[in-house]
């Protein structure tokens, strides 16, 4: 709790600007899983998500690669596993059993099947799923962190190995290419072939996450570039056009190619332009925005399942509301402060970091 409260002032070293985009993200998702006919593409909330996790995630590697010396692999997944992994495998532990018992009459497709836990405990859901179930939906992004992060890991690890004569900024600068480009590649092999609706696929994610790692490299290896782009209303009105555009086109362009694919490759591009261009400005978003940011991870676990509950326990929507926001917030509260700040704690206190990092 103290660690929690400590965090809600004004005066840490959290980026304000970045808990501001985590907040808005958090806000779309839920506005979105709650009645998708009130922002239908607010579900791009993720692709804003992909690129901050990607600019603050790959920053302890990106630091040792600056410093000239081999990342420690194992150290950055078991951080980010000590991150993602307690509250994640808690609320499978709770809400496994209770769509079993409470949702069994009501909304029987939440239940998961004995056979499909597996895909769930070990981040497969994105690739491997019998049905969709509302409840645990969120899991496919989850996957594709965790991906993203031993991808990360090993490419990191081996690549100097690998082009031991090329310069160190080079080495990172390959890897990001890399993974912006394969990505957009198979996006472009699907809209041709496969006609679309992979978006929930690791592969066809990994440019967004890319673009937050070529954030944090602008910052790491190009200093006077990044001092100048991260105060550039410019960058930041360009953002915001591409995301003008791409949401006007959903309108327009009303096939399953654009939504699952095509969106996810301009949202990250336009979140991309607008959270580099504003990271250099100071900014204090208040108590309310760094509470969202704060526990925006255990919403986004939690809300799905609190919304398939008040949906089936009342049919007035303003109660539905009300309830969704009090109940989603109350358990992203307690499980932000019990369970994930505690094993944040063990965390920095016996695993080495690298680099300090907001998440």
């Amino acid at each position: 709790m103290e660690e929690f409260l400590y965090q809600l002032r004004k005066n840490t070293d959290r980026i304000g600007i970045l808990d501001l985009y985590r907040a808005i993200a958090i806000i779309l998702i839920i506005i979105y899983h709650f009645n998708i006919l009130l922002l239908p593409l607010a579900y791009i909330g993720v692709d804003l998500f992909f690129v901050i996790s990607g600019y603050l995630v790959s920053k302890p590697l990106l630091k040792s690669y600056a410093n000239e010396t081999p990342v420690n692999a194992s150290s950055f997944l078991l951080r980010r596993g000590l991150k993602i992994w307690p509250s994640y495998y808690f609320f499978l532990f709770l809400t496994i059993p209770l769509t079993r018992i409470f949702l069994a009459s009501t909304a029987p497709n939440e239940i998961i099947s004995n056979n499909e836990v597996i895909n769930y405990v070990l981040f497969l859901s994105n690739y491997i799923r019998s049905a969709i179930h509302v409840v645990f939906d969120m899991s496919w992004s989850l996957c594709v962190e965790e991906h993203f992060y031993l991808i990360l890991a090993i490419s990191f690890f081996i690549v100097p190995y690998i082009f031991k004569n090329i310069s160190w900024k080079n080495k990172a600068l390959l890897i990001i290419v890399v993974l912006i480009f394969s990505s957009v590649t198979f996006k472009i092999i699907e809209y041709f072939f496969q006609k679309g609706g992979y978006e929930i696929y690791t592969h066809n994610r990994l440019d967004g996450l890319g673009l937050g790692v070529l954030i944090a490299w602008i910052q790491y290896f190009n200093k006077d570039l990044f001092k100048t782009i991260s105060k550039s209303l410019l960058l930041f009105f360009l953002g915001v056009v591409i995301l003008v555009i791409t949401i006007g086109l959903y309108w327009v362009v009303d096939t399953i190619e654009y939504k699952t694919l095509i969106v996810h490759c301009f949202a990250p591009l336009a979140f991309f332009l607008m959270i580099i261009s504003t990271l250099g400005y100071t900014f204090n978003t208040g108590i309310i925005v760094r509470f969202i940011a704060l526990t925006s991870y255990n919403l986004y676990l939690w809300h799905s399942l609190v919304v398939v509950f008040v949906k089936t326990a009342t049919q007035n929507i303003f109660l539905q509301w009300i309830s969704y926001i009090v109940i989603s917030v109350t358990i992203a509260f307690i499980t932000t402060v019990v369970i994930e700040n505690f094993f944040i704690s063990i965390r920095n206190r016996f695993v080495a970091a690298t680099a300090n990092v907001q998440g």
